[in-house]
């Protein structure tokens, strides 16, 4: 659900969206586009966001990447591993405004800490 709404609402904001059901479809649209930003969320099947945050950092290194999560970035030590590398993080119910303000300053922002 969140996927679709995220998805339907940057389309509607003139971007191009690539939207993958989990971390692995993820990684293909990668592979076979050009890219300037994923959004992905924390909570995917197959594979989810550390997972896939992981290797795109390795082979994307200036790749921006915000994170969606249900949970607090501070409350879960899962995500202390990727916090250092995330552009930006947003909590579920994500405020489309406050996302769309990240998306238009990818270019020129430090990453989130």
């Amino acid at each position: 659900m969140t996927r679709t709404l995220l998805s339907n609402y940057l389309t509607e904001k003139g971007y191009e969206v690539f939207p993958a059901e989990n971390g692995l479809e993820g990684l293909r649209i990668l592979e076979q586009r050009e890219i300037d930003l994923v959004i992905t969320d924390y909570s995917m099947p197959r594979m989810g966001g550390k997972e896939f945050i992981l290797p795109i950092k390795k082979t994307h290194p200036r790749l921006p990447v915000i994170l969606v999560s249900g949970f607090g970035l501070n409350e879960n030590e899962g995500l202390q591993p990727i916090k250092g590398v995330l552009y930006g993080y947003f909590e579920k119910p994500v405020n489309l405004g406050l996302l769309h303000a990240a998306v238009k300053k990818v270019q020129g922002e430090t990453l989130y800490e």
